[in-house]
């Protein structure tokens, strides 16, 4: 492999780590990029560089997980938390109504 490939190679792989690491912080795009040391536009130039050349820019997934039903006395609730896309975090009580979950979410996807 030529040199500036291996360079490339190397600095793409670097930025993919480094959105997957931010994706799986819940943090704002600024503020990971604050706490990493690195400018929020170039964190941008290569998050859209990387999802132009897989083809998922604007993407976003909706994902079911299967929750287990608490019951009983000694039944602890906790919240759904979910971690979206722009550092959004929702925290949804146990007995949130469906309907509603839905509609925040279709608004969230029109702001992506």
């Amino acid at each position: 492999m030529p040199p500036n490939r291996k360079r490339r190679s190397r600095k793409e792989s670097y930025w993919r780590e480094q959105v997957a690491r931010w994706r799986e912080s819940g943090l704002s795009q600024a503020e990971f990029s604050r706490q990493a040391g690195f400018s929020s536009r170039l964190f941008g130039y290569w998050k859209r560089r990387l999802e132009q050349k897989q083809g998922t820019s604007g993407v976003h997934a909706v994902v079911a997980v299967p929750m287990p039903h608490a019951s009983g006395p000694k039944a602890v609730h906790q919240p759904i938390i979910v971690h979206a896309w722009h550092g959004v975090r929702l925290e949804i009580p146990d007995d949130f109504h469906p309907g509603a979950l839905e509609k925040i979410l279709l608004v969230l996807g029109r702001l992506a």
